[in-house]
């Protein structure tokens, strides 16, 4: 430097003396003085064209693109037969994408310099930019030919053998050119990404640690070493170096973009939609970013955001199946169906080996109860991933409605072989089992699936429900009662404790259960129809009325809630307003037997025997085995005086009361009888019994045999001693032993 100073204050107008220190202030970064003293080396010799060469160099590498191609151009008119010339100026164009431009200048930098390996090179760094791979590597390979000890052409060729995916080449040439180049750090951060792809981790980071050392001021590599780490689910780590890179390259939006996938996998919300939000400022047509940020949106259920990252992402990646799923799962989420099922069938066009795909459109036609379409996702999902247990369990969750419990049980017994630790397999085998009445099977199962998951609410829910079905009502109502302090505010844990308390005849308990599920869940027919219920048998017909009437208007296609309004209309004598309800429930529910049987004793109460007979015939068609039915028909066939018929319904109802394990249907049926065979001491005695058997027992043998009896003997005084002796007992709870079930 010292010479060209001293050369330049001997000859002032020399301008060979400005361009080599111009050269030596470009070798060591000084561009603003590079520059003036080509500048004034160019005013000295306009028409020297190794000037304007030089000039163009720091031009390029001050990114001021415009001056160096006119520097470049001009140099080439001065110098048409240089091909560094055309070599640079091609370089400029690559820089600007100017693809067909650049190509032009290094062919033309070959054809005048077919020795030079750099214009290969460059040539074929373009042919690469342009993926035409096979001319790249063609060019690459030639330069490598003319420059065999030279590091980058190695490099190069490796670049483009990665993008193709053959990474044992891309390992081969990259290895090469760390051997020639050792001390190249870019050498080893692109050999890191083929050991990253390839899983091998430790290689990669080893690599990418070395490429640290050499240049700790790059960006890049801690990007690719945070990349590492994140595969490996070292979180710290891979957030200081994803930090590390946004510090040294604060506009490189992917840094951010995968810090903020760091924060996504820890659950940060807040720290992740800040990064994907940066991503997106910097990389506006980056649709991945879109896709992450609706990610977060998505788990912190703002769906509304969700759906537009998702859709602004297909716009930019309308190939990308990806997209497609997840904007399913919001559509999902928000039950618009067929938005998801869209969705997920274009997801399945996209990659139809893929099994999540199939196993989401599963579950939208489940939820439709589409179960041909669903089961055939099911299988296909388990087709290509049969090691997956929730395909078996959701499989298996359809067979159970479908009520092919063989299938079901063998699916989720396959879920459960697959993912032993899940709870919910266990829970829903335990409900299959629970539907086949096999309830130690069922028990065993539930109470396995509480072992693992002792804080989920629902297990406990459905074990209390197998006890209630063995009616083992003390641990029903403590495993009801857990469900409720884990989640209390879900409302059918109250409903189905109610239930219990119901029938241990512990009114007060049912009702303020069953009012705490009516408050949590106001629409639902099937808690006001049981509270009417409960209201019911205390006698309070109003309060009961109010309830199944709400009941009826919530599901008035729900039959059920009809035969219990029509039984509160019996019991307080409002006799056209019970048979309208107790006919809608025969409409809704023709093959139930209460219907017909309760209308018809609406028909018997009324005098209308034939109607009576007629319903009560068809109740005995369709229960021949309650003896309940028999016993009104006889009653039926006593009032028409048709004394011949009523005998052989009354041995019928005695064999079946005989045979039942009921006490309270036993000791009520028996004591009918005796009243009708004029045994009143004996009546009087079943009575007693039943009082002492049942707990919920609301003298449901309501009066009607006396009453019976009284008709068909009005001159015995034992009649009215027994309706004496049974009327202040009134309001003693009926059995719910052959009622309808409430429902479900």
């Amino acid at each position: 430097m010292t010479d060209y100073v001293n050369a330049i204050k001997l000859q002032p107008n020399d301008g060979l003396n400005y361009l080599w220190r111009g050269i030596v202030y470009y070798n060591q970064g000084e561009y603003a003085a590079a520059l003036a003293d080509l500048t004034r080396a160019i005013e000295i010799q306009p028409d020297d064209g190794n000037n304007y060469y030089w000039r163009g160099w720091i031009s390029h590498a001050q990114v001021n693109y415009a001056a160096a191609l006119a520097d470049f151009s001009r140099a080439i008119a001065l110098q048409p037969d240089d091909g560094n010339n055309y070599q640079q100026r091609g370089r400029v164009y690559r820089d600007q994408r100017a693809y067909d431009a650049a190509l032009a200048d290094f062919s033309r930098a070959i054809e005048i310099q077919p020795e030079n390996g750099y214009n290969y090179f460059w040539r074929g760094w373009v042919y690469r930019d342009q993926r035409a791979y096979d001319a790249a590597l063609s060019d690459l390979s030639r330069a490598i030919e003319l420059q065999p000890k030279n590091g980058t052409n190695y490099h190069g060729r490796g670049v483009v053998y990665y993008d193709q995916g053959e990474y044992d080449a891309a390992l081969t040439d990259f290895s090469r050119a760390i051997e020639l180049q050792p001390d190249d750090d870019t050498k080893y951060s692109w050999r890191s990404r083929i050991y990253y792809d390839q899983g091998e981790y430790t290689a990669a980071l080893s690599d990418l640690t070395r490429a640290i050392e050499l240049q700790p001021e790059n960006g890049t590599n801690y990007h690719w070493r945070g990349r590492v780490y994140y595969d490996q689910r070292a979180y710290d780590t891979a957030l200081a170096d994803f930090s590390r890179a946004i510090e040294l390259q604060p506009d490189d939006g992917n840094n951010y973009a995968w810090r903020g996938r760091v924060y996504y996998d820890q659950r940060a919300y807040d720290a992740a939609l800040a990064d994907f939000t940066h991503a997106i400022a910097l990389l506006p047509d980056d649709g991945r970013n879109y896709h992450w940020r609706g990610r977060v949106y998505y788990d912190q259920r703002t769906y509304d955001a969700a759906l537009a990252d998702f859709s602004r992402a297909i716009e930019l990646l309308p190939e990308n199946w990806n997209n497609y799923h997840w904007r399913g799962r919001v559509y999902y989420d928000q039950r618009a169906y067929d938005a998801a099922l869209a969705d997920f069938s274009r997801a399945i066009e996209l990659l139809p080996e893929n099994w999540n795909n199939y196993h989401w459109r599963g579950r939208i036609y489940y939820d439709q109860r589409a179960y041909d379409a669903a089961l055939a996702d099911f299988t296909r999902a388990i087709d290509l991933l049969p090691e997956n247990g929730s395909n078996y369990s959701w499989r298996g969750k359809i067979y159970r409605d479908q009520r092919v419990y063989d299938a079901a049980l063998a699916d989720l017994t396959r879920a459960i072989e697959l993912q032993p630790e899940k709870d919910t397999n266990y829970q829903l085998r335990g409900l299959v089992y629970l539907d086949q009445e096999a309830y130690d099977a069922a028990l065993v199962d539930v109470t396995h699936a509480i072992e693992l998951q002792p804080e989920n609410g629902i297990n406990y829910y459905w074990r209390g429900l197998v006890y209630y079905d063995q009616r083992t009502y003390d641990a029903a109502l403590a495993d009801l009662t857990h469900a409720i302090a884990l989640q209390p505010e879900n409302g059918i844990n109250y409903y189905w404790r109610g239930r219990v308390y119901f029938e241990q005849g512990k009114y007060a308990a049912a009702l303020a259960d069953l009012s705490r599920d009516i408050a949590l869940q106001p629409d639902d027919d099937e808690n006001h129809l049981a509270r009417g219920v409960v209201y019911y048998f205390q006698g309070n017909y109003v309060a009961a009325l109010t309830d199944l009437t709400r009941a009826i208007a919530l599901q008035p296609e729900n039959g059920t809630n009809y035969f219990w309004r029509g039984r509160v209309y019996h019991d307080h004598g409002t006799y056209d307003a019970a048979l309208a309800d107790l006919s809608r429930a025969i409409a809704l529910q023709p093959e139930n037997g209460l219907n017909y049987h309760w209308r018809g004793r609406v028909y018997h109460d009324h005098g209308t025997y034939d109607a009576a007979l007629a319903d009560f015939t068809r109740a005995i068609a369709l229960q021949p085995n309650d003896g309940d039915n028999y016993y009104w028909r006889g009653l039926v066939y006593v009032a028409v005086k048709a004394t011949d018929q009523a005998p052989a319904d009354f041995e019928r109802a005695t064999a079946l009361i005989e045979s039942t394990e009921d006490d309270c249907i036993r000791h009520r049926l028996a004591a009918r009888m005796a009243l009708l065979e004029q045994h009143f001491d004996r009546a009087l005695q079943h009575y007693s019994q039943a009082e002492q058997s049942c707990e919920i027992y609301r003298l449901a043998i309501e009066l009607e045999a006396l009453e019976a009896a009284a008709a068909v003997l009005p001159d015995n005084p034992a009649i009215p001693q027994a309706i004496a002796w049974l009327t202040p007992r009134l309001a003693m709870p009926a059995p719910s032993t052959g009622e309808p079930e409430l429902g479900a």
